[in-house]
């Protein structure tokens, strides 16, 4: 959200930008819950409805929630994990969200020894999580998509061509893999 001088705050700015709809309401509205509005306030300025405002205001919670832990954290909370999936969080984004260890001196044994056998692929050491990092910990907690079918016939007639989507919100393949 690039601020236009002559408004006083950045709050004020965006509140200006929440009004009128535009190709940057949607990152306007990421910002108004940075800056601690609400799904109401949000509301009131934009008319859009509370219930797909309430849906942008979980995955903006899920951020916070990520920015709030390091990967060892987030290994004690494999429900987040999912759940960041689930709305759409890739491995990449997650990783820089997750609060770094400041070197390798701040592992504690324990912790040393957890990063030397869990995040195997590449050793987690301290300072900045990688995506390779995040990725190993989802795969090691079961956390991986399925791959769901839509019956685009409706049932009338066997379908010969398959729509086939990868989501995390189910929990088991609607065909066979090989």
């Amino acid at each position: 959200l690039k601020y236009r001088g002559g408004l006083d705050s950045v709050e004020e700015a965006v509140k200006c930008e929440l009004q009128k709809p535009s190709p940057m309401r949607m990152w306007s509205i990421a910002k108004a819950y940075e800056l601690g509005m609400s799904v109401e306030d949000v509301h009131q300025l934009t008319n859009i409805d509370r219930w797909f405002l309430a849906k942008l205001h979980h995955i903006h919670r899920i951020k916070q929630s990520l920015r709030s832990m390091d990967i060892f954290g987030l290994r004690e909370q494999p429900e987040l994990l999912r759940e960041a999936k689930r709305c759409g969080f890739a491995d990449r984004q997650i990783a820089p969200m997750l609060r770094p260890k400041d070197c390798d001196s701040a592992l504690s044994p324990g912790l040393k020894a957890l990063s030397d056998r869990f995040l195997g692929v590449q050793m987690y050491s301290g300072g900045r999580v990688k995506e390779e990092h995040v990725r190993y910990l989802r795969k090691k907690l079961g956390i991986c998509p399925v791959v769901k079918q839509i019956d685009t016939l409706a049932a009338e007639f066997p379908a010969e061509t398959n729509y086939l989507y990868i989501t995390y919100s189910g929990e088991e393949n609607d065909v066979q893999l090989p």
